[in-house]
């Protein structure tokens, strides 16, 4: 059994050097897929003018205005991210008959190819009156 594992120790040590190099390299200049989330995203309210065209205010009601949104793509893309780049939308025009509007999400400055960004909500919930 001590022959087996002293035999050739030159090459076995060789071939575990390789093998370090290798994964050094790999891990370096690949681009493995990976998560990120960021918190405290502010939606942005487009199209504010529909509702005040029709003498309505509205109120947002609890936090819903404010998102947390996770983001998978590949690691260089995620670690250019800021939370400055990512963009949540509501657009007024398609409010519904709960008084709610979706929420879109985009990110600037960077292209995450086949990457996903999910927000923890989808819907701003607003109370909605006359003027």
């Amino acid at each position: 059994m001590k022959n087996m594992f002293l035999h050739n120790w030159g090459l076995k040590l060789v071939s575990l050097l390789m093998a370090f190099f290798l994964w050094c390299v790999i891990a370096r200049f690949g681009d493995p897929p990976d998560t990120r989330s960021f918190s405290d995203i502010k939606v942005r309210f487009v199209n504010t003018s529909v509702l005040e065209d029709q003498g309505k205010v509205y109120e947002v009601l609890g936090e819903t205005d404010t998102v947390r949104v996770t983001i998978s793509a590949s690691k260089s893309v995620i670690d250019s991210l800021r939370n400055t780049d990512i963009v949540a939308e509501a657009d007024l025009s398609k409010l519904t008959g709960q008084n709610t509007v979706p929420i879109h999400y985009d990110v600037l400055n960077a292209n995450l190819g086949t990457g996903t960004i999910e927000g923890d909500h989808d819907e701003v919930q607003l109370n909605v009156e006359d003027r």
